[in-house]
């Protein structure tokens, strides 16, 4: 029995410092610390290391809940932490002569003070699985949450984000200009005559086409770049800390790979861009008006080319 009460409270305190507990962060360590002491304060009244008899009748009854409340918030790290402190002070102090479990034979002092050690473990062991199906829980909705906010910022078919996305990205370009003075590109990209491709071979070969240019947007800017579907044919992009000149050079790239790309069709398959650099007295209106505007200039130069806007905001 005595090896067994043993495993019960080393085994599980050595796993759950073995392996990395998920959100073990700076508050976990100070509750872990707080509930330690917490509960060895309460094993040393009820084991009479501590004799202040006002707070053993009054203070248990009140400490006890909070205790259990942290015991049900955090992780497995805390709570087999508590275990191996409470039960080593019982330990201690049974074997110095101190407690309630001290009886007239050693036997009898050893068979109350196992007992005690495999109920509290039981009760600890308890907590513990109501704590890992909360985590359990928690990381479910979290999950489900996350993937939810990708449905809603991305757009279904390419996986890009969609214009409600791009818009907050926008916003926050627009004040990272104004506050570090980082300037921003923004390009509008558009199939030329989309509606004769769907026309002609349907809007299955629409849709590739439309996931196809979206991989080869997404390789052709940098990591820092946003790149997103703003809906039906049309794309943009918001080239982060850039200039006019590398605005220009992300368009005719994009002309060039898209020039050399047949996109498994007979016919051609090109695009016109139109793009404009963010300025201080810009606002997400102006910007996407004068992108617009240059995309616009792009179409009636005879399109399967860029444009630009590089004029402040009227």
């Amino acid at each position: 029995m005595g090896d067994s009460v043993g495993v019960l409270i080393f085994t599980p305190f050595v796993l759950s410092w073995l392996y990395a507990e998920p959100r073990f962060n700076t508050s976990s360590k100070l509750a872990l610390l707080g509930a330690t002491l917490y509960s060895l304060l309460l094993a040393a009244l009820v084991f009479d290391v501590l004799q202040v008899k006002w707070l053993l009748d009054y203070g248990i009854p009140a400490l006890v809940p909070f205790l259990v409340a942290i015991l049900f918030r955090y992780g497995q790290r805390l709570i087999f932490t508590v275990q191996v402190a409470v039960l080593s002070l019982a330990v201690i102090a049974t074997c110095s002569g101190s407690g309630p479990f001290v009886a007239a034979t050693t036997w009898e002092s050893l068979i109350q003070l196992q007992s005690f050690t495999a109920a509290i473990s039981i009760i600890l062991f308890l907590v513990a699985i109501l704590n890992l199906e909360k985590s359990s829980n928690e990381a479910y909705l979290e999950k489900r949450t996350k993937e939810l906010e990708e449905l809603y910022r991305k757009d279904a078919l390419t996986g890009l984000w969609n214009r409600y996305r791009i818009e907050e990205f926008l916003h926050l370009e627009l004040e990272r200009l104004k506050r570090d003075h980082m300037p921003f590109g923004v390009l509008f990209i558009d199939i030329d005559d989309f509606k004769i491709i769907n026309d002609t071979h349907g809007h299955l070969e629409g849709d590739r086409i439309l996931c196809e240019l979206s991989e080869l947007i997404l390789h052709n800017v940098r990591e820092i770049d946003v790149a997103g579907r703003r809906g039906g044919e049309e794309f943009i992009i918001i080239s982060s800390n850039t200039n006019q000149d590398n605005i220009r050079v992300i368009a005719n790239k994009l002309l060039s790979e898209v020039r050399k790309n047949d996109f498994g069709l007979p016919e051609k398959v090109t695009i016109s861009i139109g793009g404009t650099i963010g300025q201080h007295d810009d606002t997400e209106l102006s910007i996407i008006n004068k992108a617009d505007q240059a995309l616009y200039e792009s179409k009636y130069c005879g399109k399967n080319t860029a444009s630009f806007e590089f004029t402040k905001p009227r």
